[in-house]
């Protein structure tokens, strides 16, 4: 017989934090949230019919890479300013 794997990592830890709490740390609105999850770049965990959270370790992630965008952005705009 065939295991079946789960593809999604266990969240054995993880904490939770509520859309409006997340969005607020993230510096966006609830609707982007939304978006972002559409978009695939966040997973959204269903607590119950009305109630909906994402694991705080994947906002700091979201977070960081933001981060790490911007710094490349500033980086590359640097480079071309200096070159003409």
């Amino acid at each position: 017989m065939a295991e079946a794997t789960n593809t999604k990592p266990a969240l054995h830890g993880a904490r939770l934090e509520k859309i409006p709490a997340a969005a607020a740390r993230m510096a966006v609105s609830i609707p982007q949230i939304y978006r972002e999850a559409k978009a695939g770049r966040l997973d959204i965990v269903k607590l119950g019919p009305r109630a909906s959270a994402l694991d705080s370790a994947q906002v700091d992630a979201w977070i960081a890479q933001r981060i790490t965008e911007a710094q490349q952005r500033k980086q590359r705009t640097s480079s071309v300013q200096s070159i003409a």
